[in-house]
């Protein structure tokens, strides 16, 4: 009887998984030059001419043979789980998965055949072979020249069907241990950057807090009215006449409402400078220079300290240019 597993290597938990013969069937072709990620990919749409099965059901794998040519095995998925279940079950790891008529060493000519209780189990000169019941492999055996065959023949060193997800597993164990000082150090010095980025942190909250307490302790003195912080920021803008009116909110709209009382000024052109908050730079456009000098004074009676900048006639336009910034009497509240 052929046994299931065979033991390989100096590892008793290493060894060959052998295939039911009956399950797995062996072709000698001529394949195409591809390369092998390629020829992989090809196998089923290649093998399936010569199947009755589905070929997207089963699994293929080839070895070379002669005068060019390769063995191509086809077997189940099936039957590959239900020996990949066992190989899990009894904790091997299998460095090569063969059909079990690949242990009958292939004879020069003819077929070797070799009985296993009620099976045949038979491997021509080509490398390919098969296991039938007596009765089914004598009518395949009456026309060949036969000799008798011996299980003494390991199947290449070659992987077969153990690849994939049928491959040999990582030895996870032997890895970790390989690796546990180094991955020791790794979570050291991880550690080691995280106390040092928590402290780092902590130091600048800290650094942050002491220059909030001045920042209060210094607006208390310019400001001992103050009996409560809510924005030191907004408050300190608001006591200083530098918010509300004087922000870009406060001043357009003072500029919007100025304007719109001049029915021969149209606002072509604002800028604004955000980081010094200080003034508006406007272009107007009106008919005449009177009128550009009238819409001026009207600005300087709404509170903006005007500073005129160039003029020039523009066909039936006059365009104008002001910078207006807010006198200190209406910038406060």
């Amino acid at each position: 009887m052929v046994e299931r597993f065979i033991n390989l290597g100096d590892s008793e938990k290493q060894a060959l998984g052998l295939l039911p013969g009956r399950h797995v069937s062996s072709f000698c072709l001529t394949l195409p030059a591809l390369p092998p990620s390629k020829l992989e990919r090809a196998l089923p749409h290649i093998m399936s001419d010569y199947l009755t099965a589905d070929s997207s059901d089963m699994v293929f794998c080839h070895s070379p043979a002669q005068d060019g040519q390769h063995i191509v095995f086809a077997c189940s998925r099936d039957t590959l789980d239900d020996l990949m279940d066992e190989a899990r079950a009894r904790n091997l790891e299998l460095l090569g998965i063969w059909p079990d008529y690949m242990t009958v060493g292939k004879p020069s000519d003819g077929i070797a055949v070799l009985e296993d209780g009620n099976d045949i189990l038979a491997r021509r000169a080509d490398g390919s072979g098969f296991r039938l019941p007596k009765h089914l492999a004598a009518s395949l055996l009456n026309d060949s020249k036969t000799h008798p065959g011996r299980a003494d023949a390991l199947p290449t060193q070659e992987a077969g069907f153990a690849i994939g997800r049928y491959g040999a597993q990582l030895p996870l164990g032997a890895l970790v241990q390989n690796w546990r000082r180094p991955l020791i150090l790794m979570a050291a010095a991880l550690l080691v950057w995280l106390g040092a980025g928590l402290l780092d942190a902590f130091n600048s909250e800290r650094h942050r807090a002491n220059m909030e307490a001045q920042a209060e302790a210094r607006f208390m003195k310019l400001f001992p009215d103050t009996r409560r912080f809510v924005n030191l920021e907004a408050q300190l803008r608001n006591k200083l006449g530098m918010s509300g009116s004087a922000s870009f909110s406060g001043q357009t709209t003072r500029l919007m409402a100025t304007l719109a009382a001049l029915p021969n000024m149209r606002l072509e052109e604002i800028e604004f400078d955000a980081e010094r908050a200080q003034g508006l730079e406007v272009t107007v456009s009106t008919t005449d220079f009177s009128a550009l000098e009238a819409g001026r004074l009207r600005l300087m009676q709404a509170g903006f300290r005007v500073t005129e900048g160039t003029s020039e006639q523009d066909e039936n336009l006059v365009i104008g240019r002001f910078n207006l910034g807010l006198t200190r009497r209406t910038g406060a509240r």
